[in-house]
């Protein structure tokens, strides 16, 4: 039997990226970070921070999705991360 889990909003970070950054510098890029009622907007070094903090192991995975899908779900209870 296959088991159909739905998140809590409040075990869910969502990223998405607003504007590409051109380079890997300070106020390049546009993201959105959003965890239960909060809303951030920060620039790809803010957010590779943010990342290195929650996520060291995963931060280049995450941040290789967002420039391909744009959208990217952590889910903080499991690890898993989706886009």
């Amino acid at each position: 039997m296959i088991s159909r889990y739905t998140p809590s909003i409040d075990d869910v970070i969502r990223i998405e990226m607003i504007e590409a950054p051109r380079e890997h510098e300070v106020d390049e890029g546009i993201y959105e970070w959003r965890f239960k009622e909060d809303k951030h907007l920060m620039d790809i070094i803010t957010l590779e921070k943010e990342l290195m903090k929650l996520a060291p192991q995963k931060c280049e995975r995450i941040l290789d999705r967002l420039y391909n899908f744009r959208k990217v779900y952590l889910n903080m209870t499991t690890g898993e991360i989706s886009s």
